[in-house]
């Protein structure tokens, strides 16, 4: 039969986790359009500055997720490092746009959503192969 664990439920987590900076960011990017479409968005309905503030608690836990894998599974530490680093700097990149808001940088960390994640998985899948051998 088919069994759900924490290394897949995880896996599901490090996707689901980085959705907000990736959906969030595009929004601030094309807020006003999204305002005249009356779109409810969470930075159009909680406004830039929140969202955003609630982007660094969503990469918390993106690396947390990476973690989890790990003690799911006994191995991963690779992509759970790479994961923590990303998401540091992905964190790092949130405050710059707090502190100086502007769309260019808005659309800056909407790009880098989904290389971190695709640069994640490889480190997860590298170390898995290496593991093999």
């Amino acid at each position: 039969g088919h069994t759900i664990d924490l290394g897949g439920v995880s896996l599901a987590l490090l996707v689901g986790t980085r959705i907000a900076m990736h959906i969030w960011f595009i929004v601030i990017y094309y807020l006003d359009d999204y305002r005249r479409a009356g779109v409810p968005m969470a930075p159009v309905v909680l406004g830039v500055g929140r969202s955003a503030s609630a982007v660094k608690w969503f990469l918390v836990a993106y690396a947390a997720s990476a973690w989890l894998f790990v003690a799911g599974t006994g191995y991963g530490y690779a992509g759970a490092v790479t994961a923590t680093a990303l998401a540091a700097a992905a964190i790092r990149g949130v405050n710059r746009f707090l502190a100086n808001p502007s769309r260019e940088m808005a659309r800056r960390i909407f790009k880098a959503a989904s290389p971190m994640l695709a640069v994640t998985f490889i480190a997860f899948a590298v170390e898995g192969q290496l593991a093999a051998v």
